[in-house]
């Protein structure tokens, strides 16, 4: 398992130049999860998909060897952690394009860092950092997103109706990523959405 206190922020996987800043996670995080859909759900749009995401992540040529590449990319997306466990609640609770004018805030707001300008933070620091934004704007949406009608029985019916308009409001789009991601691809999301604590 990585450890960030000891083994630094690393620049390469397994020999491989990496471009490890964050908006190449975010990018990456995109492209598998594609909720544009703009890869089609054949094998073809799958390989496609990979393909795409191995070309953001790796800076000197993708490895040879496919299970070097799908190794890195998981072992990126996961900040060198493992994740063997699956939540039992697959539901998605944020997405990084169309929350990011609160990510920016909250990153703005708790640790004072720009993400405009300082684009070389590292993916690992990144999400290190994104799991800690308590208390934002940005969390508060979060919450409201994760609320479900048994959390709300003693309130009352004035509140109900409130968080309920908040819920609209704040409802992330039709994400389909399940009927087109395989069995692997999504192994891989959900890893990366446990690390992350969605």
């Amino acid at each position: 398992m990585y450890n960030i206190l000891t083994d630094g922020l690393p620049k390469e996987y397994d020999g491989y130049l990496i471009n490890y800043q964050y908006y190449n996670g975010i990018l990456i995080n995109d492209c598998l999860t594609d909720d544009e859909q703009l890869f089609d759900n054949t094998d073809s749009g799958r390989l496609e998909k990979l393909y795409t995401a191995f070309t953001i992540l790796y800076g000197n040529g993708i490895p040879n060897n496919i299970d070097t590449a799908l190794a890195g990319l998981n072992w990126f997306m996961s900040c060198g952690q493992d994740n063997e466990e699956d939540r039992k609640d697959k539901t998605k609770y944020f997405c990084f394009n169309q929350d990011s004018q609160y990510i920016y805030s909250a990153f703005r707001m708790k640790y004072n860092i720009n993400l405009a300008k300082d684009i070389d933070l590292h993916w690992f620091e990144f999400i290190y950092l994104f799991n800690d934004l308590s208390k934002t704007a940005f969390r508060e949406i979060v919450n409201i997103r994760m609320m479900k009608p048994k959390d709300m029985k003693n309130y009352s019916k004035e509140a109900k109706l409130e968080i309920k308009k908040q819920k609209e409001k704040f409802k992330l789009k039709n994400n389909n990523i399940e009927d087109y991601l395989t069995d692997e691809e999504r192994k891989k999301v959900d890893d990366f959405y446990n690390f992350i604590g969605s």
